[in-house]
């Protein structure tokens, strides 16, 4: 599944699709900078607020993740409940680190090459060898313009997303994003 969504999102960013195992699964990321036009676009719209722009992409991706996860399984029906994506907004959902350690078991977040994902287990455990360790020098250098992945892979699921955002925010003034009341005086804290 993980080369599925890999080569997916390459079809449209080849250069900016990056790929880790993390002892217990692995993690399919695309470089943030190909986000950098949505960003400047709306970081400073008041037509289009940044929180209502931000959870509407959070929420295109989750489609979109479900989306090629159904892809997937019409393609390769004998791998149904053997695995599974998981989704970005999962409030459970703890992202990784190149070389973060595991919780239990011995293993450390490695990269994968995204054109032939495969585990390697002894890469992975710790300590690491020095080449694992030079493959994290590489690690999320490069990334392309996100332009062509914004409009043709994710726009139908981000109009969706708006759509849907929009309607929570209508009936029912909803805020996605609480802020709490009291300042913050002593940033150190």
């Amino acid at each position: 599944m993980a080369q599925y969504f890999s080569d997916r999102l390459r079809d449209y960013v080849p250069n900016s699709v990056y790929c880790l195992y993390s002892g217990g699964g692995i993690y399919v990321t695309v470089h943030h900078k190909v986000f950098d036009l949505f960003c400047d676009r709306f970081k400073n719209d008041p037509e289009y607020p940044w929180d209502k722009m931000a959870k509407a992409l959070g929420d295109a991706f989750d489609y979109l993740i479900g989306h090629m996860e159904n892809e997937f399984f019409k393609l390769h029906p004998e791998h149904i409940g053997k695995v599974k994506a998981d989704q970005l907004n999962n409030s459970q959902r703890i992202f990784k680190t190149l070389f973060s350690v595991h919780k239990k078991l011995d293993y450390a977040v490695i990269p994968l090459d995204p054109e032939n994902i495969e585990i390697d287990f002894e890469n992975a455990l710790i300590p690491l060898k020095p080449k694992v360790i030079n493959l994290g020098k590489r690690w999320y250098t490069n990334y392309d313009h996100g332009k062509y992945l914004l409009s043709n892979l994710l726009n139908p699921f981000f109009e969706q997303s708006y759509q849907n955002i929009n309607k929570t925010y209508q009936i029912e003034g909803k805020q996605e994003f609480n802020c709490s009341p009291i300042p913050i005086e002593d940033i150190e804290k």
